[in-house]
């Protein structure tokens, strides 16, 4: 299982990254819906990023999204589930995922159907009682998936951790992003190849959903996830993964649903911390103004990343 960072889906993975990257520093500036010529500006800046030719991302941007970029942005998805965001307000998708008033383009969009909503698993909180059992055993992995490589580890309990490896990382698990912290902190016991077993069908599991399109409502498979923290954060992660995919909110409304507009700085603290990447969706909190450049804002694992997370996120709930 262990992942090869040869493979050249993960190099185009990175070159989606970059690209995404700039597609929002963009729609930062223009607050607009991009257009197929701002696009084509999109192209020039990620191609002098990446110090590649303008011809060469297309085409590993192709690649690795399966698409062109004009049938990309035919989906209307950026339309649909950023406008409010783009456009700096505080309006909000209502449950037929169109805005509030007649004056917003996404009104001409066709409704997608609740049966074709696509989400996440489902969170199982299961406390372990860690001064009964210090010495629980733990396998963890580095795997390869669409957005790159990642490290996940499990307890006997559930998940305890994953975390994308910084791009120019991927040699040594001594110097994943943010990992170090977590494997001083655990006990790391190989455990009876029973547990062995349970937690690589685990990790496939989670490979499987981070690579495909997600899953009905009435077929989300359940998750168990071991970690150690309050009602709030379970609550806002529960909130999280049971939005549809594609749909983003902001840390103000997450903080308005737990009844406490000031508790914003709260919230962001709770996305900051989170050690679970992507299974509990932190990406998809955005701020209504960003203090970035991009229109995403900060992210643990990179801003060029949660914009890649963000703006594909959003197309698999247009395109199943």
């Amino acid at each position: 299982m262990e992942a090869q960072s040869s493979n050249p889906q993960y190099a185009n993975s990175y070159v989606a990254r970059r690209w995404f990257h700039q597609l929002f520093r963009l729609m930062r500036k223009i607050k607009a819906v991009p257009t197929m010529a701002h696009m084509e500006e999109v192209n020039l800046m990620a191609a002098e990023d990446l110090w590649l030719d303008r011809d060469a991302v297309v085409a590993q941007l192709a690649t690795w999204m399966g698409m062109t970029i004009e049938q990309y942005l035919a989906t209307k998805h950026l339309l649909r589930y950023l406008w409010p965001i783009i456009k700096g307000s505080s309006d909000e998708v209502d449950t037929q995922f169109e805005l509030f008033g007649s004056s917003d383009p996404i009104t001409a969009l066709k409704p997608i159907a609740p049966a074709d909503l696509r989400y996440g698993p489902k969170l199982e909180w299961v406390k372990s009682d860690k001064a009964k059992t210090p010495f629980m055993a733990t396998w963890y992995q580095k795997m390869e998936t669409k957005f790159g490589l990642i490290f996940i580890a499990k307890t006997e309990i559930g998940i305890c951790s994953l975390q994308f490896l910084a791009p120019d990382n991927i040699g040594s698990l001594n110097e994943i992003l943010g990992i170090q912290e977590y494997l001083d902190q655990l006990e790391i016991r190989q455990g009876p190849s029973e547990f062995i077993q349970q937690a690589d069908d685990l990790f496939d599991l989670v490979v499987s959903y981070i690579n495909g399109p997600g899953y009905a409502a009435d077929n989300r498979p359940t998750i168990p996830i071991d970690l150690e923290r309050g009602d709030n954060f379970r609550w806002v992660y529960d909130y999280l993964s049971d939005l549809p995919l594609g749909q983003v909110t902001t840390y103000g409304t997450i903080a308005e649903a737990l009844m406490n507009r000031n508790a914003s700085q709260a919230v962001g603290g709770m996305m900051a911390s989170n050690p679970i990447a992507y299974l509990l969706p932190c990406h998809r909190v955005l701020p209504l103004h960003s203090s970035t450049d991009t229109l995403v804002g900060e992210y643990r694992w990179g801003a060029d990343l949660k914009a890649l997370l963000v703006g594909w996120g959003s197309y698999l709930a247009t395109a199943f």
